[in-house]
């Protein structure tokens, strides 16, 4: 099962959704993997395995969000989970840019 969708915010903010469960696509490791005794690597969101959903909160430069009042990623979702998280974000204030990092250098008086 695969399921993602991004979705993005006039407040900056952006949603990542997903729903994955699914074997790797190992060749060549398959047979160290049966040798060693090791079932088959797995790549699940939190949640995927079961049917549910786990949602990243991305702020305006696309990385995960970890200052945001919800949550950076939240897993274990349903349906009504996630609407109700896509309604908290899409409600949030608009997501203030970091100001040092638009700050210019001034020059030195020393050149």
């Amino acid at each position: 099962m695969r399921y993602q969708q991004t979705r993005s915010f006039a407040n900056g903010y952006g949603l990542s959704i997903v729903c994955q469960c699914s074997e790797l696509p190992l060749s060549g490791l398959s047979g160290f993997l049966a040798e060693m005794n090791m079932p088959p690597m797995r790549i699940e969101s939190y949640g995927g395995a079961r049917g549910l959903f786990e949602v990243a909160i991305r702020g305006p430069d696309g990385e995960i969000d970890h200052t945001n009042p919800i949550g950076s990623v939240i897993g274990d979702l349903d349906f009504g989970d996630v609407a109700r998280i896509i309604a908290r974000v899409a409600a949030l204030p608009p997501k203030k840019e970091d100001e040092s990092a638009h700050k210019e250098t001034e020059p030195s008086a020393d050149t």
